[in-house]
């Protein structure tokens, strides 16, 4: 019984301590002024790299060297986006950029982002200079109906 009593005591304690703790760290403990909003700590900086496609072909004599990727770095709200595609003859050296594009995003809704930048698409030579620009929303699945389809 008295071990059982020691327990309970530990559990009650350890309990407290917790909740105490989860009120003083939310902002709203001793410290605070009632008045005082919750920090907000969204000041921090990300990033992400995806490859769709990185790719080495060899073909008898022809060395195919191939590449799909985009990567963004930036905030919740302003971010840099960078897309490329291409391939490059690594025997000849030859080869063409799909696509090279370096974009300026801006979050301006919870599921939309405006883009605007500049794009290049060239066969290692001349080539065309590109302005872009483009709204891209983001689709929450969660609001739609459930379709059954597979």
């Amino acid at each position: 019984m008295n071990i059982m009593m020691n327990r309970i005591k530990w559990v009650v304690g350890a309990s407290a301590l917790t909740l105490a703790s989860g009120a003083g760290a939310a902002g709203t403990g001793v410290q605070a002024e009632p008045d005082w909003t919750l920090p907000i700590h969204d000041n921090q900086v990300f990033g992400q790299v995806l490859f769709d496609r990185m790719e080495y072909q060899r073909d008898g004599d022809n060395e195919l060297a191939l590449w799909d990727a985009q990567a963004w770095i930036g905030k919740d709200r302003n971010r840099l986006w960078v897309e490329t595609e291409g391939e490059t003859d690594l025997s000849s050296d030859s080869g063409d950029i799909e696509n090279f594009d370096v974009q300026y995003s801006y979050r301006f809704d919870r599921f939309w982002d405006i883009q605007t930048g500049l794009g290049a698409q060239t066969t290692f030579g001349p080539s065309p200079n590109l302005i872009r620009s483009a709204i891209r929303p983001l689709l929450d699945c969660r609001d739609l109906p459930p379709t059954g389809l597979r």
